[in-house]
């Protein structure tokens, strides 16, 4: 009997640890940066969720520089804020500010959205003068993304890229020549499962990666979203976001983040789908999980694909129609892949 009730509490032990971490995975372009100041010691980032962040969800924000090369980080010793929401959970369109009123140490604002915690990359705790991302005025990058446990070394799922860094061997804002960076810490190849902002800026409803001085043609330290603030959906405040002449930028003087928004601490995200948002749902990759093959509906157009592994490697590539079948028994067991469409959006898939 002391046996059946020490494993029945070791259960449910179990189940309260377990519950006690339960979030929602984010697509690219869920969360977009407003607010982008690198100069005089005055790092400062104000970001905007396009959808509700459910209760304790975790969420990383980072200035570290993606290796396709080495399908890591450029650098461990970079640095990695971590943001809990509150047990409330955060609304679509409320404002949230990482500020510096003290260099070296971050703070949220408002304090009530959660909390902060800073990292290395390589999971080193940050308790002393560096509790800030030092945005670099030689140009840098600030990438957000998820973890499935919330722990900042496990694997990656990338929600938004943004990119300050303009070099000629830079395409879309972000470096392509070769595998190598140029630095380890400023250069950044494009993340795994993000899609970069094109040159013709005519992808700007399924864009996640803005490279916003590469596009604009010239590096620029501060950048501040000074277009519409009215009500939107999601897909239109994408669209808003990702027009260049939308933005402010300074190469010497930063931007107060008081001004965004005529000084209001939330904007409207209206839940009502635009006709991107729209064919975006309709399209439906099945079954997920999957062991030998899946369908890819809601497709109306002959369509050509990639699959990418977590890392960002290419696996296969191909054509598709509408729900036409993809084998996949030649991939890796217990493992996350990306389905990405041509002129369309990328799709998770587990493959058992």
């Amino acid at each position: 009997m002391k046996t059946i009730t020490f494993f029945l509490t070791f259960l449910f032990s179990v189940y309260l640890t377990n519950s006690s971490f339960a979030q929602v995975t984010l697509a690219a372009g869920d969360i977009v940066i407003l607010q982008f100041n690198s100069d005089g010691g005055d790092d400062e980032l104000v970001v905007l969720p396009l959808v509700n962040l459910s209760a304790n969800s975790i969420i990383y924000f980072s200035d570290g520089s993606w290796d396709s090369g080495t399908s890591g980080f450029g650098s461990s010793s970079e640095r990695g804020i971590k943001f809990t929401v509150n047990s409330s959970g955060i609304t679509a369109g409320t404002l949230i500010k990482l500020l510096n009123p003290t260099e070296g140490l971050y703070e949220l604002s408002p304090a009530t959205l959660g909390s902060l915690e800073f990292y290395e990359l390589g999971g080193s705790v940050e308790t002393g003068a560096s509790r800030e991302l030092a945005l670099s005025t030689s140009g840098d990058q600030v990438l957000i993304f998820q973890t499935p446990d919330g722990v900042i070394t496990s694997t990656i799922t990338f929600i938004y890229g943004f990119n300050v860094r303009s070099a000629n061997t830079y395409t879309d804002g972000w470096q392509t020549d070769g595998t190598t960076l140029n630095s380890t810490s400023t250069d950044s190849h494009l993340p795994p499962g993000l899609t970069a902002l094109n040159s013709s800026q005519s992808n700007k409803t399924t864009a996640s990666a803005f490279g916003i001085s590469g596009l604009s043609g010239a590096h620029i330290d501060n950048w501040q979203y000074t277009g519409p603030f009215t009500a939107a959906t999601r897909s239109e405040w994408l669209e808003r976001i990702h027009t260049l002449t939308n933005w402010s930028s300074d190469d010497a003087t930063v931007y107060s983040h008081a001004a965004i928004a005529g000084g209001a601490s939330s904007v409207t995200v209206n839940s009502t789908l635009g006709t991107d948002n729209f064919e975006k749902e309709t399209i439906t990759v099945f079954p997920n999980p999957s062991s030998d093959y899946i369908h890819v509906s809601g497709i109306k157009d002959v369509t050509d694909y990639v699959i990418h592994n977590i890392n960002g490697t290419e696996i296969s590539k191909g054509r598709l129609t509408n729900n036409e079948k993809i084998e996949i028994k030649h991939l890796a067991s217990n493992s996350l892949y990306f389905l990405k469409l041509e002129g369309l959006n990328t799709i998770k898939f587990f493959k058992k």
